[in-house]
């Protein structure tokens, strides 16, 4: 079976990018990086929340279920 590392690719080279624009940071880049900085945090928060609120239900319905 064959390693796939396209992924890791894209990543590397994302990473690279961000390591560019962090030492001479263009305007509209860092917006960029910004709102996708919001974007992550918003999917990590919801996330966290949704597992959340599963196990509180989990809690209260498991004695009736």
């Amino acid at each position: 079976m064959a390693l796939i590392l396209t992924h890791l690719e894209k990543a590397i080279v994302s990473l690279k990018n961000a390591i560019g624009i962090a030492e001479n940071p263009p305007l509209d880049s860092l917006e960029e990086y910004l709102r996708d900085s919001v974007i992550r945090r918003f999917e990590f928060t919801f996330e966290l929340s949704w597992k959340l609120m599963k196990r509180w239900l989990r809690l209260i319905l498991g004695d009736i279920m």
